[in-house]
C-alpha cells in the first residue's frame, strides 16, 4: 500500500520502489511512529517488497530464457564456470 492507500506504483522503477521500501524500514526501524501509523507504514512495505520480489522473479525468467545453450541445456544445469582458469 502506498501511503494513500493504494497498492503499490508499478510505473516506479525496481530501483525507486526498492529506495521506498528501505525508507519505510528505516521510518518502523526509529520506533517514533504510531500504532495506527506503523500499520499503516508495514501494509505500505509489504505491499512494495511483494512488488520487488515479482519484478525480480520477472527478470530472473527472462535471465533464464536468454541463457538457454544452444543444445537446449537449461540454465539450471549449466555447471559454473571456473574462474580460476
Amino acid at each position: 500500500m502506498t501511503e494513500n492507500g493504494s497498492s503499490p506504483d508499478t510505473t516506479q522503477s525496481f530501483e525507486e520502489s526498492l529506495e521506498a521500501l528501505h525508507r519505510i524500514v528505516t521510518e518502523l526501524e526509529t520506533g517514533s511512529l504510531t500504532l495506527d501509523d506503523t500499520i499503516r507504514k508495514f501494509q505500505e512495505g509489504s505491499a512494495l517488497a511483494a512488488e520487488c520480489l515479482r519484478r525480480i522473479e520477472t527478470a530472473e525468467l527472462r535471465v533464464a530464457e536468454l541463457t538457454v545453450r544452444a543444445d537446449d541445456t537449461p540454465p539450471s544445469l549449466i555447471p559454473p564456470r571456473d574462474e580460476s582458469a
